[in-house]
């Protein structure tokens, strides 16, 4: 690995209305195991995206809607969602936990305030792709879910974000070094 792609691969804390390009956070997830940390205000009727990283070819998102927290995968178009989770008002710690399992393939665990709710195979692990950025509190760019897109655009989070925080890990089993 080129040193100035090493020294971007520790951990990073990101917050709304940040401008986070591709530069800065794919190196963090790249065909390696990686922790997305979210802390986050909830009360009833708040709804949005709390990040969105990638768009239409290839990302993720985390978003809000009608009282329950959504995780959702876009593998090359193909989306992968897990299961809704119901929400409480209160703090919101939301955890992904991402595993790179080698042949670009990985899988996730999603925790809320300490607890799994979700678990799965997400497809195809990051290589070059996406180009466009980190969105936290909307989703602003090319859209990594068009029909959360459609019904809403950018789709702002109307509670309070305090911060997002990318903890990489190891490189996948088979990761290429450059």
């Amino acid at each position: 690995m080129p040193p100035y792609i090493k020294e971007k691969v520790k951990p990073k804390t990101f917050h709304i209305g940040e401008l986070v390009l591709e530069p800065d956070i794919l190196p963090l997830v790249s065909d390696r195991d990686y922790t997305i940390q979210v802390k986050a205000q909830y009360k009833a009727g708040d709804r949005g995206v709390i990040l969105a990283h990638g768009g239409q070819e290839v990302g993720y998102i985390f978003y809000i809607e009608d009282g329950k927290l959504y995780y959702e995968h876009n593998n090359y178009g193909q989306s992968i969602k897990f299961p809704a989770v119901p929400l409480q008002p209160g703090q919101l710690n939301i955890d992904l936990n991402y595993d790179a399992l080698g042949k670009r393939q990985g899988s996730g665990r999603l925790s809320l305030n300490g607890q799994q709710v979700a678990a799965g195979k997400l497809g195809l692990t990051f290589g070059g792709f996406p180009y466009e950025g980190l969105d936290i509190g909307k989703d602003a760019r090319s859209p990594v879910s068009w029909d959360l897109y459609k019904k809403y655009g950018v789709f702002k989070y109307t509670g309070a974000i305090k911060q997002v925080k990318y903890i990489p890990g190891s490189p996948a089993p088979d990761a290429q070094e450059e």
